[in-house]
């Protein structure tokens, strides 16, 4: 288990290419049960991350420096731009900075609090600046190894809770089933 942040940055900065499989629950204020949604991704620091929610319905996103491509069942993908949905932009770039460990990033958004652990880690992010500190109160990534859970609480009082599981780091190149999910 990592002691320091340098040592989990240099942890998760260390393959190119992750895989897991994630659940997600979403506490919304008003509803009695969570939504719950579950599917895959893949990040790789190249090309970016590809998330595929399989239930309760299929959704895709894609995501590099550039666009956000969210297409749901057999709809045309819509492409979202910083202009079009400055938050759900930012968000996108929000998760591309924490899937890669991009610590001088994410310092920019937000005050970093790394609590070491015998059994686990926990990174704690409150943001600095708008857009984000009027969306988010807190994320916290927690993990032993790699990040295995991750908690949004937003200033409606919501809660997003994921789980992430079955994560592979090997091999590093893609298949070509996988770079092809990257070439829309």
């Amino acid at each position: 288990v990592p002691q320091t942040l340098e040592a989990l940055q240099q942890q998760l900065t260390a393959s190119a290419t992750q895989r897991c499989h994630f659940s997600q629950q979403k506490r919304v204020a008003g509803l009695a049960a969570p939504l719950v949604s579950q599917g895959q991704l893949i990040f790789n620091r190249q090309l970016g991350l590809w998330w595929q929610q399989e239930q309760p319905f299929a959704m895709t996103l894609l995501l590099d420096e550039q666009r956000l491509l969210q297409q749901v069942a057999d709809q045309p993908p819509e492409r979202i731009t910083a202009s079009s949905n400055p938050p759900l932009f930012e968000f996108s770039h929000l998760l591309l900075s924490l899937f890669g460990a991009d610590r001088a990033a994410l310092e920019r958004a937000f005050l970093l609090t790394f609590t070491p652990g015998k059994q686990s880690w926990q990174l704690t992010l409150e943001p600095r600046q708008a857009p984000l500190d009027r969306i988010f109160r807190q994320l916290a990534l927690s993990g032993r190894q790699g990040v295995e859970q991750l908690r949004i609480l937003d200033r409606q009082g919501d809660e997003t809770l994921l789980d992430f599981t079955d994560c592979r780091y090997q091999p590093e190149e893609l298949t070509d089933v996988e770079r092809h999910r990257f070439a829309r």
